[in-house]
């Protein structure tokens, strides 16, 4: 019954080379390639997309972690010494940089993961 409706799938393909948008991981990063295509379809590489897809979304996880972290640094630049401004702007790098090692740390662990695929 699985067969019926993965067999459209079956016909599925998709280049191995060349980076992302804005070189980010493509969501076909870690299925086997024959040649320089991905051809074919088996369920067991849900996984694998799911883990590439995941790995994206960390990526801009920490794209938006170092823009937060930026925008800390706006704040303090513009508290002029007010002492609840500084703090604010404290709190926000230090949020910032958690949610960035959080990524980092993310990002590195499905790497390991798919790699022992």
């Amino acid at each position: 019954m699985a067969d019926k409706y993965l067999a459209p799938l079956s016909n599925f393909s998709a280049v191995c080379s060349g980076g992302g948008f804005f070189n980010l991981p493509t969501w076909y990063k870690y299925l086997p390639c024959e040649g320089n295509e991905v051809v074919g379809f088996k369920l067991e590489y849900v996984w694998l997309i799911l883990a590439a897809v995941l790995e994206m979304l960390l990526v801009l996880v920490g794209v938006l972690a170092v823009g937060y972290f930026i925008y800390g640094g706006f704040v303090l630049m513009t508290s002029q010494g007010n002492p609840e401004r500084v703090s604010a702007s404290r709190k926000i790098m230090m949020s910032a940089t958690v949610g960035l090692v959080v990524a980092v740390l993310s990002a590195s662990l499905v790497q390991l993961v798919t790699g022992a695929f």
